[in-house]
């Protein structure tokens, strides 16, 4: 009913498990074999608004339902130079119920006698990355990037059982897998400030992502160019 809406609002956590990389002080110095392992879980809420089967081509804000993600990120630094970055995370998706036109993919303006409620049991998702990278300067690196994702096939049910429609049309290209690269460039001060050769912590990249190879029939052959800037604000507690 208005042009901006809430998505699907996501809420994360992330957990340095092991890690010789963070400056402890002022006079810590970068080790000559260096790793840190991170842990992360995520849970996607039903905030978002489903696309309205009663308009075409909506899009939505969201699928309204509840997602469950965990994760792995490991980094390697060898001397000043050298680092490698590899990781995954593992997603699962609860089910909802939705009102949908049941109809194949190709069909893009289904008759009003498709409409109807059915449950919808999305496919878990799994994405893994590498990235090696070479460090320029303390604060400036170029990064090289792969990342794969795979999602498996949703799963529809007709709540009206006595209803002529074909629920499994629904499931067809909703499995999905891509291979992605890309690179870039970083700025990053953030542990130069820890080590107090720095005034300010900010991130700076800038990245070229491009899809390679695909399959599921959802999987658009683009490429992204992404610029982010991030700024930090210590909130409470003493300086380090």
């Amino acid at each position: 009913q208005s042009l901006w809406s809430v998505g699907d609002v996501e809420v994360s956590a992330r957990l340095r498990i092991l890690d010789n990389l963070t400056p402890t002080d002022t006079t810590w110095s970068p080790p000559a074999f260096g790793y840190r392992l991170t842990g992360s879980v995520l849970v996607r809420l039903p905030t978002g608004t489903p696309a309205n089967a009663d308009i075409p081509l909506d899009l939505g804000t969201g699928d309204a339902q509840t997602d469950f993600e965990g994760g792995l990120t490991g980094t390697l630094r060898l001397g000043s130079h050298v680092g490698l970055t590899a990781g995954g995370f593992y997603g699962v998706q609860r089910s909802t119920t939705m009102t949908t036109r049941v109809a194949p993919p190709e069909v893009v303006l289904a008759p009003l006698s498709t409409r109807t409620r059915v449950t919808w049991r999305p496919g878990f998702y799994v994405g893994a990355g590498l990235a090696p990278s070479v460090h320029l300067a303390p604060s400036i690196s170029l990064h090289g990037e792969y990342r794969y994702f795979h999602k498996g096939r949703d799963e529809f049910e007709l709540l009206d059982a006595s209803s002529p429609l074909n629920p499994a049309v629904l499931s067809i290209e909703s499995g999905v897998k891509a291979h992605l690269l890309g690179g870039g460039l970083r700025y990053d001060t953030v542990d130069a400030w820890k080590r107090g050769d720095a005034s300010l912590p900010i991130e700076v990249h800038l990245r070229l992502l491009t899809t390679v190879a695909g399959s599921g029939g959802q999987v658009p052959e683009a490429t992204r160019v992404e610029a982010g800037l991030r700024l930090f604000r210590r909130l409470w507690g003493p300086a380090r």
